[in-house]
């Protein structure tokens, strides 16, 4: 529902009241947006785990910060660093340690560097693949082909796989894209939409007629980088991911937004006037006149299937991995030399227990 229709047209009215069902970074994020836009509203944000963060979870223990879901922030991505200056988080914001930078590919046993140059999952530089020995040189004879493909003309989503595929070929998407994008979605390719994950590629497709060229050419256009290491495209807060549920936390009880954890909602139906009702587990219920469903697919399919069946359809048609992190700490003289670069990736072909 818009600000507007919210907010109401001239006369005297009640404060509209807004429920936010999950207490995620969306939720909390959805939350603190709306107590900026419309601080007179009464905003509810329900939440049914003991805590607030969904699947931001940090630990603190024995001096380290451990983190049990994502570790960092893309800062490409201007909604993130809005939401860290807004909570006054910016200064706070770290780089990984320059030592930490790159990473391997296993493939055949031994770890083989990533080539220098990728920007996404797209090379930038011809001579760090031409002389990686991660691709073969048939498959390298292959990503050439790019440069002469024609543009796919339909206008239809395709899955990740088949996009690469068609543009690099199969020994570029399963020894240089796929670890990558393994370690990103923890997903199959062949069952993730390009739309939803990379729609930058299709568009350097549409606009330059090549995966290759468009990325040479977006680097061409580019300012020259400033002397020195090439800056990080992550940034994290010194202590951990929690810092930005911690702080929207506390700005939410500053606003006055009523938060409640160990609170289930079971589901969100329309009434004759406009607005909607959310059932609790608890057999309570809640009046708003707009809901903001910020929950997991599979949840938020069956809070909205009386409310919209197809959307409640397709919400729960959605696939979710199972993902296990496991941190382990070693004392520096366990380590016979220095560590160097952020680990490794495994594609699916060397078919290992962790990705």
């Amino acid at each position: 529902m818009s600000r507007d229709a919210i907010a109401g047209g001239g006369g005297e009215r009640e404060p509209p009241r807004i429920v936010v069902v999950g207490g995620g970074i969306a939720g909390l994020t959805a939350a603190f947006r709306l107590s900026q836009r419309l601080p007179d509203a009464d905003i509810v944000l329900l939440e049914r785990e003991a805590r607030l963060g969904g699947k931001i979870v940090t630990e603190r223990r024995d001096g380290f910060v451990i983190e049990g879901g994502p570790e960092a922030m893309l800062v490409a991505k201007p909604q993130a660093q809005a939401l860290c200056r807004d909570l006054e988080l910016e200064d706070r914001l770290l780089e990984p340690n320059s030592a930490a930078r790159g990473s391997s590919v296993l493939r055949g046993g031994r770890l083989i560097p990533l080539p220098d140059g990728l920007s996404g999952v797209v090379p930038t530089k011809l001579r760090p693949i031409a002389a990686s020995p991660l691709i073969p040189p048939l498959g390298k004879l292959r990503m050439g082909f790019d440069f002469v493909l024609p543009r796919r003309r339909e206008e239809a989503d395709e899955a990740l796989s088949a996009f690469v595929e068609r543009r690099l070929g199969r020994d570029a998407y399963r020894w240089l894209v796929e670890p990558l994008v393994g370690g990103i979605y923890a997903g199959d390719g062949a069952r993730l939409s390009l739309a939803a994950t990379f729609p930058q590629l299709r568009q350097m497709e549409r606009d330059s007629g090549g995966l290759i060229r468009g990325a040479l050419a977006a680097r061409k256009a580019a300012p020259a980088p400033p002397p020195g290491p090439r800056p990080s495209p992550f940034r994290a807060p010194r202590d951990g991911l929690g810092e930005l549920i911690e702080s929207l936390a506390a700005r939410l009880q500053a606003a006055g937004v009523r938060v409640e954890t160990n609170a289930t909602a079971e589901a969100i139906v329309a009434t004759p006037n406009g607005g909607f009702v959310v059932s609790r587990a608890s057999g309570e219920t809640l009046r708003a006149d707009a809901v903001v469903c910020a929950a997991p697919a599979p949840v938020a399919a069956g809070l909205l299937s009386e409310l919209d069946p197809a959307l409640a359809k397709g919400l729960g048609a959605i696939p979710y991995a199972s993902v296990a992190n496991v941190s382990l700490a070693y004392p520096l003289t366990a380590l016979p030399r220095p560590l160097v670069g952020s680990g490794y990736l495994a594609p699916r072909a060397e078919r290992r227990p962790i990705n």
